[in-house]
């Protein structure tokens, strides 16, 4: 117990020093009024060695939909995240089929929607979350049981969200959602036998979900975890600091602070009232060396293109005005990412004369991932100047209605 209110004493004076610009001493701290004028291209080589393309298995068995949310390298496995309420899993050498993880339905492992993806390759545990639904699986796809989410006290205007994460066999995080005024919490600890352990207060006001908030999204309101080698870090969208968890403290310590300045939201999130200059995270990965940041913006970048994405059962074009960053936690340094290919953005492939690579996440052994709908990949392989020889053999063996292509570069 003394373990416990040590960590709830450090969890509210950090906390609370993190509500503001000025951070204060010990945080690093980006400057992002003064790096929008440190934009640059970073090549791929200064970060990895080599870089390979998985072409996943095409088959109506496992046809990735057209969305993407996300990918997971770990255990020699891919791992793909999409709209299906269960995850899709394919050899990470050669791209083969293996087996699903979870399934469509009401039934023992199954749910209706996939909000939250979480795996663990410490524990060898993965973590499909809805609503209130946490179902807990291990690397082969073999149901293990559902985990209940605590309640928290009926006189409190905050719920649990279906974003968890876990910190150990019996022991989760979970993103707060918040019905009032201020937000007074953004993240608890939980046991798997429901009791709450730790609290890490909040300081900014909640998000209402509404169809004409147009930049609203669940990270802004409840936050996101992301895996950082053998760390679990956690980030809201719309706020300052950049949090870790700290097993030795039991709590979630800041390891970065965005100092916005006038690129601040104002936090009215429609069109005409937001302020005009603002940034915002829109996602984050990285590991010990690096924090990959990807920033939404009105007007910020200085390379805005056309773009477009899939969104219910149609594409919508766009012009995409969102900034890519990397900070580098040995120097603290930071800057922006220039595109290498116009309209191209993400690291100049210069190991093989490939398509640039977006640091989408990172596997918990420093992989970086990327991902490209096939088409997609293939426009922008068109794109490129030269390239190598194996590369042009990638390519003349990739249609357009083909599975994705995952790059991994280590």
């Amino acid at each position: 117990m003394k373990k416990i209110l040590y960590a709830l004493s450090i969890l509210l004076s950090v906390s609370c020093n993190t509500s503001r610009d000025d951070i204060g001493t010990g945080i690093p701290t980006i400057d992002i009024e003064k790096e929008l004028s440190n934009f640059k291209i970073s090549k791929l080589s200064d970060y990895a060695s080599f870089v390979r393309y998985v072409s996943l298995e095409t088959d109506d068995i496992c046809l990735v939909t057209n969305t993407i949310r996300n990918v997971f390298v770990e255990d020699n496995k891919i791992f793909v995240f999409d709209y299906d309420p269960f995850l899709k899993v394919f050899d990470a050498e050669d791209g083969s089929y293996l087996y699903n993880i979870g399934g469509r339905g009401q039934g023992s492992g199954e749910l209706p929607y996939l909000n939250t993806v979480d795996i663990n390759p410490f524990t060898k545990k993965i973590y499909l979350s809805w609503s209130s639904f946490i179902n807990e699986f291990d690397f082969e796809g073999n149901y293990l049981r559902s985990i209940t989410k605590p309640v928290l006290d009926e006189d409190e205007i905050e719920s649990i969200s279906h974003i968890i994460t876990s910190l150990d066999e019996n022991l989760f995080a979970a993103a707060i959602q918040h019905y009032g005024d201020q937000q007074k919490t953004m993240i608890v600890i939980f046991t798997d036998e429901q009791e709450v352990v730790a609290r890490l207060p909040g300081y900014e006001n909640p998000i209402f979900p509404n169809s004409t908030l147009i930049s609203y999204s669940p990270h802004d309101q409840g936050g996101n975890f992301y895996r950082s080698n053998n760390t679990v870090n956690f980030y809201r969208g719309h706020t300052d600091t950049v949090f870790t968890y700290n097993v030795k403290e039991s709590s979630f310590l800041p390891i970065v602070s965005i100092n916005y300045g006038k690129h601040r939201t104002n936090m009215i999130f429609y069109p005409d009232s937001e302020n005009p200059n603002f940034i915002k995270i829109r996602s984050i990965s990285g590991n010990k060396e690096f924090i990959f940041f990807h920033f939404d913006t009105y007007k910020a970048s200085p390379e805005p293109f056309d773009d477009e994405i899939y969104r219910g059962d149609s594409f919508i074009q766009f012009v995409d005005y969102s900034i890519r960053g990397i900070y580098e936690t040995t120097t603290g340094s930071f800057h922006f990412l220039n595109q290498p290919i116009p309209a191209i953005q993400g690291l100049e492939n210069d190991l093989d004369g490939g398509v640039p690579l977006v640091v989408r996440n990172v596997s918990t052994d420093n992989k970086l991932i990327d991902f490209y709908q096939a088409d997609k990949f293939l426009s922008n392989a068109h794109k490129m100047s030269s390239y190598s020889d194996s590369f042009a053999q990638l390519v003349s063996q990739i249609n357009e209605d083909d599975n994705p292509i995952i790059l991994i570069a280590e």
